[in-house]
């Protein structure tokens, strides 16, 4: 569409009379050169100069006043100095030149416009953004926080009804004994639910702080030691492969060993639990495996063991909050891993989890020095 006049459009008007003057006096020129013959060369640049600063009503204008100029001239014409024309061809020509670099104009405006209000939606939603992140930590930190005071009564109240069951143990009856059994055993679980959370959340706050040469087997070995209860109890055998050193926050790398161990303690079959722990390099990542011959997990729930609260047993079979995978799956992806289990029904079980490579060695540890995995076909 053309535009309305405008007092701020005369100067484009008139800078397009301009360049057909320019034009007639450069044509006027060289038309000896050609034969008598004028070219239109000159005329077209008018055209194209014209419209591209004044827009479509300057390129008209030119296209106008150069079908004028070439009326007068009593010389033949040429298009662009290549074949002879008429004046129709040129009058198309600069109409067609004209409103292209005006629809050029009109679509450089619209990007413009989209730009601006690009910039404006990505600064809103950069401040979204900061403070949705300050509002996620302020929860966070609010989270944390009564996590961490509620620990308190519920310890209260677990070392209470323990005492209770303790002095009274004789003169309480059968019922009222249960009962406080059950008030001890849910305050004992909620302590450890909270426990975990509290576990869960610091990551949000640790980040990759802390990060350094971690031998893996010693940090394995620490693990198993603080599980040696455990393994008395259910007559357990853990063995350590050698393991390499990798670049983690060495708190991280022993929370998810001893979640792996713990689980593979705890869901074991009627046979002594036999774990073993190794890694195989592959490519630029080492992959870890924790595997055991316990009473393994069904395909269709292996991915969804790694959900928060997820649990494939009530807590009368086997104590737990629900939240050990969760963790080690947070922790695996914080150093861009990856986790997962193979396993089937009644087969044991073998959780898997990557770190990036790291070239310093590092040792291995087993019980007893012997791998007694290796005598019962375990590999």
């Amino acid at each position: 569409m053309v535009r309305r006049l405008k007092r701020g459009d005369l100067r484009y008007y008139a800078f397009a009379t301009l360049l057909v003057g320019a034009a007639t006096i450069f044509t006027s020129a060289v038309t000896p050169l050609f034969e008598g013959r004028s070219p239109l060369i000159f005329f077209t640049l008018a055209v194209l100069l014209a419209a591209a600063y004044g827009g479509v009503g300057a390129g008209l204008l030119a296209t106008v006043l150069s079908m004028g100029v070439l009326v007068t001239l009593e010389n033949n014409v040429m298009v662009l100095v290549m074949s002879q024309s008429s004046l129709a061809l040129f009058g198309v020509l600069g109409v067609a030149i004209s409103l292209i670099i005006h629809k050029l104009h009109r679509m450089n405006d619209t990007l413009g416009r989209t730009r601006d209000e690009l910039k404006v939606a990505n600064d809103k939603l950069a401040r979204q953004t900061q403070e949705l992140s300050q509002s996620n930590e302020e929860w966070e930190r609010f989270g944390y926080a009564i996590a961490h005071d509620l620990r308190a009564p519920l310890r209260v109240i677990r070392t209470r009804t323990e005492m209770a069951l303790a002095r009274g143990e004789s003169t309480l009856d059968r019922d009222t004994a249960k009962l406080l059994h059950h008030v001890a055993s849910a305050a004992g679980g909620m302590d450890d639910l909270l426990q975990d959370l509290l576990e869960l959340a610091k990551f949000h706050h640790e980040g990759k702080n802390g990060i350094e040469v971690v031998d893996a087997a010693l940090t394995a070995e620490l693990a198993r030691q603080g599980l040696e209860e455990a393994i008395k109890q259910s007559k357990a055998t853990i063995s350590i492969s050698p393991l390499p050193a990798v670049q983690v926050h060495e708190p991280h790398l022993l929370l998810l060993f001893q979640n792996l161990l713990s689980n593979a303690i705890k869901y074991h079959s009627s046979d002594p639990p036999l774990v073993r722990i190794s890694a195989e390099l592959k490519g630029a990542e080492w992959i870890f495996s924790v595997k055991d011959n316990g009473i393994g997990i069904e395909p269709q729930y292996q991915d969804e063991i790694f959900q928060p609260l997820r649990r494939l047993h009530s807590q009368s079979e086997y104590e737990g909050t629900g939240l050990g995978l969760a963790i080690c799956k947070l922790i695996v992806q914080r150093y861009n891993g990856r986790i997962w289990v193979e396993s089937a029904l009644g087969k044991g079980a073998t959780f898997c989890f990557t770190l990036r490579q790291n070239t310093v060695p590092g040792t291995g540890f087993s019980d007893g020095h012997v791998d007694p995995l290796d005598s019962v076909g375990f590999r």
